[in-house]
């Protein structure tokens, strides 16, 4: 996963998403140019990005025709690399109730943030075609709020409804010429932008609106931004990729839990998981020499800089200086850090961790901080794969061995899976299982014989197995539909269930439960009835997981691929279908397997943190 070569435009760069997507851009090796309409602002970001690069910054009124066609051209004039990769960030609100919003205000809104896009995206899309740059990439950035509405900001809700109907468009249109297009919808999210318009009820409703109870941070949207530019989504466009934390608008609120001390008598104090309210850490901690959160990075208290750091479930996010937006993981059961990445000012900290959720008066050790190999990696977890013998399953057990994750492949066919299992990479010693999905006494011994005989805990469940079969709805026989049902939807209910409870009784931090649907559950399909209702019931199972489990900080997401060539698909299709079904994918083509797995793997990954209820597209920008 590496941009090298890569030349990015990011707007609204200054601040931010934006901000936060042009440090993991050029962290990934792309040179970066930030632009926004602060050239101060987006200088100082410039001079601060990383990698061997030399980052520019650029002036920028995205509203303007003009100033958005003198910046490709100046680009065009002065960089050896041509645009490949534009990132659309750029973006204004006003408050105001419908019945109070003015013409200006009104006006003001939708040139910045509907033809802003429209401009650059038109732009980008002249240069990449003129230069024939190979992968060309367009991330749109909207909001959750195209879907759900949002009281008091009309404006800015029609504009990101209008964004995401521009991304989908522009995706069909680019897609013969090999540029992707996609939208990620942020959440609640701590930008400057947002922390400026909410006030604290409304921070504190959608807090408790969200899942996971908690706003966003800019880099776990720019993480979602940084993996839509990659090779690795070669086959997601079109996608409106939903990074909210599983928001739901009927979440019921709950109250945040009181602060408490470990020892009254000792230096170092507690704070329970869901006392996120910074008064409350403030009130318990001004005294304190340390900060202790259970199950998670102690780190010196004048380190914290408590009006810009947030303290979430399973880790400390550190916000000062070069760390600022950096993830410390904590592994459970293990004095020591398991990290995606360790700023280099982590290196000059005291950090210690329990062995588990402490007590009052609870020793702790202390250990080595060091740096880590990479930020994309699943070393140390335990993945189960169902339907992991053929397909999108047995791609899915490629990639997460890949990334160092040890994988148990679950599948009916156990001779197939025995060979996916003894092929797959990585130092650790995979395994095979046989299972019927749709069996609860198969899926109980399934998780009963892992906690007997594995040291690692699951963290990770795929359920990919599934089946179709091609009938008119009437023709259908109960049989047919009964048995499409009970391997697609009851198994993966089994599958979720089991998973969930054996998470929540090992206290996993960071557990992950990806559920393979199908576009189709959005589409409906001709002659596959059972199948479509099947994969729509995924979705809202996962949607309904994700809220439920977001407290116990498990993720749960639908993938939804598109024509894929698997071997299911290969066995129920004609020559024509094909033809009519490639002819409707902007991309031209059918997916292959392993460009699922890489957005099933994405999921997986720490740098998803904030992705949770999402319905991941991943169809060649695929279109009825």
């Amino acid at each position: 996963m590496s941009l090298s070569g890569r030349l990015a435009v990011v707007t609204g760069g200054a601040s931010g998403i934006g901000k936060a997507t042009c440090r993991a851009l050029a962290a990934q090796g792309a040179k970066v140019v930030v632009a926004d309409i602060n050239l101060d602002a987006a200088t100082d970001v410039a001079r601060s990005l990383p990698g061997p690069s030399c980052h520019t910054s650029v002036w920028l009124d995205v509203g303007s025709t003009e100033s958005v066609g003198h910046l490709f051209a100046d680009i065009k004039e002065t960089e050896s690399l041509p645009v490949s990769i534009v990132v659309n960030s750029a973006a204004i609100a006003r408050k105001s109730l419908l019945v109070d919003t003015t013409d200006e205000d009104f006006d003001k809104v939708m040139q910045t943030n509907v033809k802003g896009t429209f401009l650059m995206t038109r732009e980008a899309a002249r240069s990449m075609i003129a230069s024939a740059v190979p992968n060309g990439v367009i991330v749109n950035v909207a909001s959750i709020a195209a879907k759900t509405g949002m009281a008091n900001f009309g404006a800015y809700t029609a504009t990101k409804g209008a964004v995401v109907a521009l991304t989908k468009t522009a995706a069909q249109e680019l897609g013969p010429h090999g540029i992707r297009c996609n939208a990620v919808l942020p959440g609640a999210t701590r930008t400057p932008m947002a922390i400026a318009l909410v006030d604290e009820s409304a921070e504190k409703l959608l807090e408790a609106s969200t899942p996971l109870k908690r706003f966003g941070q800019p880099e776990e949207v720019a993480e979602a931004i940084a993996f839509l530019c990659f090779p690795n989504s070669s086959y997601v466009t079109g996608a409106a990729f939903e990074v909210t934390g599983g928001f739901c608008i009927t979440t019921a609120p709950r109250r945040a839990a009181k602060p408490g001390y470990v020892n009254k008598k000792a230096a170092f104090f507690s704070v329970p998981r869901e006392a996120s309210r910074r008064e409350q850490w403030e009130r318990n901690l001004r005294r304190a020499n340390k900060v202790l959160d259970d199950n998670c990075a102690w780190c010196e208290l004048n380190q914290l800089d408590f009006e810009r750091r947030s303290v979430i479930r399973d880790y400390v996010r550190i916000v000062q200086g070069q760390a600022w937006g950096q993830q410390v993981r904590i592994s459970r059961g293990r004095p020591r850090l398991a990290l995606d990445a360790v700023p280099t000012i982590l290196l000059n900290l005291d950090v210690y961790v329990s062995k588990k959720a402490p007590r009052v008066g609870e020793a702790v050790e202390k250990v080595e901080t060091h740096p880590a190999s990479g930020r994309m990696s699943l070393s140390g977890r335990l993945a189960v794969v169902t339907g992991g013998a053929s397909g999108i399953g047995k791609a899915t057990c490629h990639a997460l061995a890949a990334q160092g994750a040890k994988v148990v492949v679950a599948d009916i066919n156990l001779d197939a899976a025995t060979e996916v299992a003894r092929s797959l990479p990585g130092p650790s010693c995979h395994t095979s299982v046989w299972l019927d999905v749709g069996s609860t006494e198969s899926v109980g011994h399934l998780f009963a014989n892992i906690k007997e005989a594995e040291s690692l805990p699951v963290s990770i469940v795929v359920n990919s197995a599934g089946i179709a079969r091609k009938s008119l709805l009437v023709d259908t026989t109960d049989e047919d539909f009964d048995k499409v049902m009970q391997t697609n939807v009851k198994g993966t209910f089994l599958m979720t269930r089991e998973a969930a409870r054996s998470m929540i009784a090992s206290a996993v931090p960071n557990g992950v439960i990806v559920n393979v649907a199908s576009i189709v559950a959005k589409t409906g399909m001709a002659t596959f009835g059972a199948y479509a209702a099947s994969k729509g019931a995924v979705v809202a199972l996962t949607k309904t997981a994700a809220q439920e489990l977001g407290p116990h900080g498990i993720r749960c997401n639908a993938v939804l691929p598109g024509g894929t060539r698997t071997p299911m698909t290969m066995a129920l299709s004609d020559e024509s279908a094909e033809k009519l079904l490639a002819a409707s994918t902007p991309l031209g083509r059918f997916g292959q397997p392993e460009e699922v797995a890489e957005a099933i793997a994405f999921l997986c990954f720490p740098n998803s943190s904030y992705v949770t209820g999402a319905a991941f597209e991943v169809t060649g920008g695929f279109s009825m």
